[in-house]
């Protein structure tokens, strides 16, 4: 009996075109009915999700150029990004800083539900609501503490704040104390801590925390107030005296730095709003950020003066100051009667020994200003350096008649009183420089000069 040939090991079948065809033939079912379910699926999604929202509607009329451009141009990105939750904030953002609360507070709703872990919407909702329903404020600033954490510090810190307002010192000071942790040199938690150690009686450690912030431009002046205020309950008056004498020979606290409304600010292209955050920005020693928004200011603004009084500031901070006069003589030139910009001039001008021309610039600025100590002190410093003692003399006379407090005015008429040949006058200064700071190191230096 005959077999038909084994197949060697490891050889394959092969199909024949009838056979490859069957096979197909047998998967399009099932892949047609694979296809059919996707697009059933994709289907019921477009229809059974919610429709974006549409932006709402706000009458533009009587606005500013400006403000029309910025509103139309949050509103479109809307319109092109409807599920967007950065798109909704911004515009929610930008409508609540121009007034329109009930259209903002929509839209920021509608970022918080979009964008569920960004602290900016329900932080910005909660400035909405502050003034018409605190607790809605506090419940919104503490979402947003939830989703921020310690950074940026401005958010825990702004929540600490409110509810401490509130009574709430206890979950306050926990609050506080987790901001200081994380960020050590932010000034805003430490004066807040400050003023709960004073208000529960604990005087050095309110002095202590004081004492961390008294030099910092957005809380100097508060904290010199309140060490007066614990001098005080200590009893050293002298001390307390001290203390409320440099308080008030400090500028008024600058708002301290808070990068959603900073971003906002640029957001909205308002050159007023513009112009104030780099202030603020320029005295807090912030020169990268300023820096970025004077950019700005310059392509958008260039015809404003604001915008070259804030480079020639951004200059001098950088040790350029022939820029810093190129940009404040442009200032000028825009708005010539500038205090600011004829005491920026004319520090600029002392920096590069155009000592004449600075006391002028400075006599430009008393001259729009009469009661502008610094210039006058600064006039006095470029009178002295030219040889004119005497009038050198009578600006540092004008600055003390106006700053009292300025110690190291008296320290120079010192000095010249006795470059003119009258001690006693020069004793009278060193006096009277000496109750306002005894243990000035340079006291000692003038006693010896002035001999027994």
């Amino acid at each position: 009996m005959s077999r038909k040939p084994r197949k060697p090991k490891g050889a394959t079948r092969r199909s024949t075109p009838a056979k490859q065809t069957a096979r197909a033939s047998r998967r399009l079912p099932w892949i047609g009915g694979f296809v059919l379910v996707a697009l059933l699926l994709a289907l019921a999604f477009q229809f059974l999700r919610p429709a974006a929202a549409e932006p709402p509607v706000v009458s533009l009329e009587g606005l500013d150029a400006g403000v029309r451009q910025a509103i139309e141009r949050h509103l479109q990105a809307v319109r092109t990004m409807p599920r967007s939750g950065e798109a909704w904030g911004w515009l929610g953002a930008v409508l609540h800083a121009y007034r329109f609360s009930d259209a903002a507070d929509a839209c920021l709703q509608q970022a918080k539900r979009l964008d569920p872990k960004n602290p900016r919407w329900p932080y910005f909702r909660s400035k909405l609501w502050t003034a018409r329903d605190p607790a809605l404020a506090r419940e919104e600033a503490r979402l947003a503490s939830d989703r921020a954490g310690s950074r940026p510090p401005h958010i825990r810190y702004y929540y600490a704040k409110l509810i401490a307002e509130e009574g709430r010192w206890e979950e306050a000071r926990e609050l506080l104390l987790e901001v200081a942790q994380a960020e050590p040199d932010y000034a805003p938690a430490l004066l807040l801590l400050a003023q709960d150690a004073l208000v529960n009686g604990d005087m050095d450690q309110a002095a202590q925390w004081a004492g961390r912030c008294n030099s910092n431009p957005t809380t100097a002046r508060a904290a010199w107030s309140l060490l007066a205020q614990v001098h005080q309950r200590q009893g050293d008056m002298d001390a307390a005296a001290r203390a409320s004498q440099q308080a008030a020979s400090l500028p008024d606290d600058y708002q301290p730095a808070d990068p959603y409304l900073d971003e906002l600010s640029t957001r909205r292209g308002d050159p007023r709003d513009m112009a104030i955050l780099c202030h603020a920005l320029l005295a807090a020693r912030q020169l990268d950020k300023a820096s970025s928004i004077i950019d700005q200011l310059r392509r958008a603004y260039p015809n404003q003066g604001e915008t070259w009084l804030l480079d020639g500031r951004l200059n001098l901070l950088l040790q350029q100051p022939a820029a810093a006069e190129a940009s404040l003589r442009r200032h000028l030139q825009i708005e010539p009667d500038s205090t600011q910009g004829w005491f920026q001039l004319g520090t600029a001008l002392l920096r590069q020994g155009k000592t004449l021309e600075a006391a002028e610039a400075f006599a430009q600025a008393t001259f729009h200003k009469p009661d502008f100590g610094p210039a006058w002190f600064n006039r006095g410093l470029a009178l002295g350096q030219v040889g004119d003692l005497q009038a050198s003399l009578t600006s540092f006379e004008e600055c003390l008649r106006h700053n009292p407090e300025h110690v190291e005015a008296y320290f120079f008429l010192a000095d010249l009183h006795l470059r003119l040949g009258d001690p006693d006058k020069a004793r009278a200064r060193v006096d009277e420089a000496e109750t306002l700071a005894p243990g000035n190191p340079r006291i000692q230096n003038f006693r010896q000069r002035l001999g027994p």
